[in-house]
């Protein structure tokens, strides 16, 4: 919301500040998944509000605006990179494939045999029963919704994620009050897909709550467009000559 702020409403210095600050302690919670979140996220709401916004003099601010924020942000990671123990361990953690992905018992190698394990297990096997027997999890949510509720669950889950993004990009594309509002929730969404492929998320309650912003939004959307339709039709047949 403080990126959508600055980029519709103008630059805000106390916005501005408190946005930096957020963003310095993500670089220094060291999680990638939070790094990946992050870009994935912040990009859709970009290209979404580039999209949605009818005016081209608009448009080009927030281009400009885009650019001056990635430069902020280079500048940003250039500074806490200049100390030692942060870049050390930047360093570490930016890289690909650590040392807990491959190997025996590595995420990556739990992820294939999940596969096997999916197809031998068509009613699943239910909670953390695939961990307790394997020794890890497979860090994969797409995976872990048929391990644990088995074809069905997972099929059903596959839905729920497909509906909402479907639903949710239709909406966010309509004129609204709340539109910036169903805009952030559906980058967030968005973002946490990305991220479910290496971690599970079906147990973190913002991602429900992101899934009920969208479809309540959505909704009130949806109802909107109708009574404003329904109000159109009703001044047609008021004007119409008797």
């Amino acid at each position: 919301m403080l990126m959508i702020g600055q980029l519709t409403r103008g630059i805000r210095l106390f916005d501005l500040t408190v946005l930096l600050v957020l963003l310095g302690g993500l670089l220094l919670s060291f999680s990638r998944g939070a790094w990946v979140h992050f870009v994935v996220s912040a990009s859709v709401c970009f290209m979404i509000l580039v999209a949605v916004t009818p005016e081209p003099r608009m448009r080009s601010r927030m281009v400009l605006l885009g650019v001056v924020a990635l430069i902020v942000v280079a500048a940003l990671l250039i500074a806490f990179l200049s100390i030692d123990s942060v870049h050390d361990l930047f360093v570490e953690r930016a890289k690909v494939i650590q040392p807990y992905d491959v190997g025996p018992g590595g995420r990556f190698t739990e992820q294939r045999l999940a596969l096997t394990v999916i197809l031998d297990h068509p009613n699943g096997m239910g909670p953390f029963a695939f961990g307790n027997t394997y020794g890890m999890q497979q860090h994969n949510v797409y995976m872990q919704g048929f391990l644990v509720y088995g074809w069905l669950g997972g099929a059903t889950y596959l839905t729920l994620v497909a509906a909402t993004l479907m639903i949710g990009l239709r909406a966010v594309l309509v004129r609204s009050p709340w539109q910036y509002y169903l805009i952030a929730a559906y980058a967030v969404f968005v973002g946490e897909l990305v991220e479910g492929m290496i971690v599970d998320t079906d147990h973190w309650r913002h991602f429900f709550l992101m899934v009920g912003l969208i479809w309540g939004l959505a909704a009130a959307t949806q109802n909107a467009a109708w009574r404003a339709g329904q109000g159109q039709q009703l001044r047609h047949s008021l004007e119409k000559p008797t």
